[in-house]
């Protein structure tokens, strides 16, 4: 008997966590992002700082970016980019030290949500109608 409760506590302590989720609200619906914690750890706990803060409170999407509209760079991407609200913006959080695609296995596809940056390291508020962003209640 002791044996079986070493093993089940064992396969509990290695168990996944489940993924927080944060509920997305825009005028046109909701949209429910999970977060991959366990790859990109230090990106999930940065997110959930601006979300848990109420910063994403009344934020908004304010750029499209598309094949078509940066016909000067080298390295094209489609976004749709979003941000805290503007009382915010000028009290964000330190930056963050990237975690690469290379490093953590993840991947830009479709429906993807990252915080967007301009070089290594430089990772803050912004994430790709005025969304109110809070986490969901099997999250919390």
């Amino acid at each position: 008997m002791k044996w079986i409760l070493l093993f089940a506590f064992a396969m509990l302590a290695n168990a996944p966590k489940p993924k927080p989720t944060v509920v997305i609200q825009t005028a046109l619906g909701d949209i429910t992002v999970e977060l991959e914690n366990e790859k990109a750890p230090e990106t999930v706990k940065n997110f959930l700082r601006y979300v848990d803060g109420g910063r994403f409170k009344d934020s908004r999407f304010h750029r499209t970016v598309t094949m078509e509209n940066q016909p000067d760079k080298k390295i094209k991407i489609e976004v749709i980019q979003g941000g805290t609200s503007p009382e915010w913006e000028k009290m964000a959080f330190a930056s963050i030290k990237l975690e690469r695609t290379r490093d953590t296995g993840l991947k830009h596809l479709d429906g993807t949500i990252s915080m967007a940056r301009d070089g290594a390291d430089t990772a803050t508020t912004r994430i790709g109608p005025r969304p109110n962003w809070r986490r969901s209640a099997a999250s919390i």
